[in-house]
């Protein structure tokens, strides 16, 4: 998701200070969750080992995917100039409705770069906060699906790859569950 920046400069990749760092990137969450074509820039007898090792298994990306790639590279700049600005309106959507959130005191650090917020919801459970939104028509996952180990029932992961409209109605189901949780 590098390509994602949302704030701030971007770091030097550590490829350009050393020729033996292997960058492993990828379209699937810069252009489309569905595209399953990326890459990897390594010294010539990684890539050798990766592409026998890859040819072994019957691994690699359909020809739908490298054919939707290959009409895609051309524009790449500018489609991740556009997804990255339409990410970071969303973001900022997202935020406002948070912040609307008064009862909860909420908290999450503003992501510089990706597609997903983690919002902090201590004292609450997320796997609790996660099964009264469900009920309300509202699917999201706790943070512990994505934790080393399963373990963080504090973090819940919101996605902000939707338009704002369907924040709306993430934003909705906390609200009514999280406040509803705090006044008692």
């Amino acid at each position: 998701m590098r390509p994602l920046r949302l704030a701030g400069d971007a770091a030097a990749s550590l490829a350009v200070a050393d020729h033996r760092v292997i960058v492993v990137s990828s379209l699937s969450k810069t252009v489309w969750g569905g595209l399953h074509l990326g890459w990897v820039r390594a010294p010539a007898g990684v890539t050798r080992q990766m592409r026998s090792a890859a040819a072994a298994m019957g691994a690699g990306p359909s020809a739908l995917d490298q054919i939707t790639t290959a009409q895609l590279l051309p524009s790449l700049d500018s489609v991740i100039q556009r997804r990255t600005r339409l990410l970071t309106e969303n973001l900022r959507h997202l935020e406002y409705r948070l912040r609307g959130i008064g009862q909860a005191k909420l908290r999450w650090h503003s992501p510089a770069g990706g597609v997903t917020l983690w919002l902090d919801l201590h004292p609450h459970s997320s796997h609790e906060v996660v099964e009264a939104c469900a009920r309300l028509g509202v699917l999201l996952e706790p943070a512990s699906t994505y934790a080393v180990g399963g373990r963080d029932d504090r973090h819940l992961r919101i996605p902000f790859t939707v338009p704002p409209p369907t924040l709306d109605r993430v934003a909705d189901a906390l609200t009514r569950v999280l406040e509803s949780r705090t006044s008692r």
